[in-house]
């Protein structure tokens, strides 16, 4: 792909990012203090209380946390992890981060996700979907953690990058149900189509990338070889 076209196709992803990431923390004027009139909120008075309040304020503020951390640790990361760039100070930013971000995803947005999962109003499907991506995304942070102390890095940004797309799945989830509404199509079903597509569609198109890539270059599937030599722990 042509540099500059991917350059602006990157920009219009940011954009598109910032304007979603936006539209969802303008509907937080709606939940404090919650208005079972609004749109999320709609019907739930009989079960907002207790583990379920609890979680849901913990979801909705840790989750932009990790969005906007994820989106840093990704850009800083393609950019300070290569070989031979002396940025002492803004690896050192970066390690900080994604040590803030092991915190917030596994003590804040996975409990509090898999907390909400069993509330939801979709039925089985979406329970099991929305409880999927909870453990998808501890899983992947655990391993991007891993990779980045025992000196992986290719295997690390792989792994960030697929978390990474897991947490975006809750504005894609808004698209996609936008999408509905405006098609006409919204229903239950297409609630629980959403709670899977919204980021299994993405993470397959990734590996598929991935793989892609892997055949382009053989080396990064070889057992051979060699390590990577730039050393910095999480």
């Amino acid at each position: 792909m042509n540099l500059q076209l991917r350059r602006a196709l990157q920009i219009a992803v940011g954009l598109l990012f910032v304007r979603v990431l936006a539209s969802t923390l303008w509907e937080y004027r709606w939940y404090f203090p919650a208005d079972f009139q609004s749109a999320f909120l709609t019907g739930r008075e009989s079960t907002f209380y207790g583990l379920y309040e609890l979680a849901f304020y913990a979801h909705i503020i840790s989750s932009p946390v990790a969005l906007v951390l994820a989106g840093g640790l990704v850009v800083s990361g393609r950019q300070f992890f290569q070989p031979n760039v002396v940025l002492g100070r803004l690896r050192k930013l970066h390690r900080w981060g994604g040590r803030i971000q092991t915190f917030v995803v596994l003590g804040l947005v996975v409990p509090s996700g898999l907390a909400m999962s069993p509330g939801s109003r979709a039925g089985l499907p979406a329970v099991v979907g929305f409880l999927t991506l909870s453990s998808l995304t501890a899983l992947t942070i655990i391993m991007a953690a891993r990779a980045a102390i025992s000196g992986r890095y290719a295997d690390h940004r792989r792994w960030a990058m697929r978390c990474f797309l897991l947490l975006c799945s809750s504005l894609l989830l808004r698209v996609l149900g936008g999408a509905f509404i405006v098609l006409n199509v919204e229903s239950r079903f297409t609630y629980q189509l959403n709670s899977w597509i919204s980021w299994l569609v993405p993470l397959v198109i990734y590996e598929c990338m991935i793989l892609v890539q892997c055949r382009r270059n053989r080396r990064c599937l070889s057992p051979t070889s060699p390590p990577e030599t730039l050393s910095l722990p999480l």
